[in-house]
Order: C-alpha cells, then structure tokens, then sequence
C-alpha cells in the first residue's frame, strides 16, 4: 500500500489469501486496470528496487504502437538529481520481509 496506496489492499487481500497462483495473477492484473490504484502509484515516491536492477518510482504499461502525433515532448535524462538507492526491493517482498 505503501507504493500503489490505499485501492491497492481489496486486491492483494484477495490475491494473498489464495493459494491458486493464476488466480493471484489475475488480482494483480486487475490491480493496474483500477484507475484508483494507478493513480495512486503515479504519486508514490518510494524508489523501488526492481528485477534486473532496475531502479525506479512507478512504471506504467503502455498500449502501443503510439502514433507519432501523440508524443508531445521526449526527455533525454543524462543525470538525475534524486539519490535513486531503494527503499523497498522485489526480492524483499517476495521472501515476505516487508
């Protein structure tokens, strides 16, 4: 909750209290379709340590392809000013340290 908020618990109450991994699969899935959770995810500013070292706030799937059109402005981002060392990692939430 602390990195998806509140909408996220009806979701993962659900998903944890099964033992059926598709059916905890399909929480998750129905989890990002919840414009509460996303948007709520779009605030978090906890970083998160990913699979594959990746290192970040929110990611977001994107229905592609995007028409050229609609790609307002891109940002080349060299550097960043925030110190991205994570807070939370998958890893830890997957072996139920967290």
């Amino acid at each position: 909750m602390k990195i998806y908020g509140n909408a996220i618990k009806k979701y993962f109450e659900k998903a944890s209290k099964s033992e059926i991994i598709d059916y905890r699969i399909a929480m998750c899935d129905l989890a990002t379709q919840d414009i509460n959770v996303v948007k709520s995810h779009h605030k978090n500013t906890i970083v998160i340590g990913g699979r594959c070292r990746t290192i970040f706030k929110s990611a977001f799937l994107v229905k592609a392809p995007i028409p050229p059109n609609d790609i307002l402005n891109v940002d080349i981002v060299e550097t960043s000013p925030y110190s991205f060392i994570p807070e939370i990692t998958l890893h830890e939430f997957l072996k139920g340290k967290i």
